[in-house]
């Protein structure tokens, strides 16, 4: 099986994951999309999450250290989940990096970043599923819930075949 089929095995169950329970009657949704068979994307969540979620601790794979992870606001998410002319490199959810490497600044000085696209997510008011793929770092998974619905994420993080486990993101203080 290639590389891919796997990654999109994986994150077909991962996302399976992250749908209203069928038995429970669920509220008209802030965001609720409903997408074609071949999108990797599901959004089911009333709560406004939009912000920058910065690592409690290190979360470093190579020379790559997780900066944050960016949730757009309802309308950019809304609209990203609608659109058919999707970008590669911008996404209402996007796994920010930093090169932790001596030396690799970008003329201006600071250090330079990797922004992964998801490969898939999946948003609920009760679980967060992200995947994502890059060509240094390997398969990028975050697995979690929400702890403080809006404003703290916890769960576990893999990058390549590094994983990190029970981590905890805060919002970014003044992204609000």
């Amino acid at each position: 099986m290639t590389k891919r089929k796997w990654v999109v095995l994986a994150v077909t169950g991962l996302l399976a994951g992250c749908g209203p329970d069928k038995e429970a009657v669920q509220p008209p949704s802030l965001v609720s999309v409903t997408t074609d068979a071949t999108s990797h994307y599901a959004v089911n969540i009333q709560t406004d999450v939009a912000g920058e979620y910065v690592p409690t601790t290190v979360i470093q794979h190579q020379n790559w250290r997780l900066q944050h992870i960016v949730f757009k606001d309802d309308a950019a998410l809304r609209d990203w989940m609608m659109s058919k002319a999707r970008s590669a490199d911008t996404a209402p959810v996007l796994l920010v990096f930093e090169d932790m490497e001596e030396g690799s600044q970008t003329p201006s000085g600071e250090r330079r970043t990797l922004t992964l696209v998801p490969a898939g997510f999946g948003l609920s008011d009760d679980k967060v599923a992200i995947q994502a793929i890059s060509a240094g770092l390997g398969p990028v998974n975050f697995d979690g819930r929400w702890a403080a619905v809006g404003r703290t994420l916890q769960g576990d993080f893999k990058i390549g075949t590094q994983s990190f486990e029970n981590i905890t993101l805060n919002t970014k203080t003044g992204s609000r």
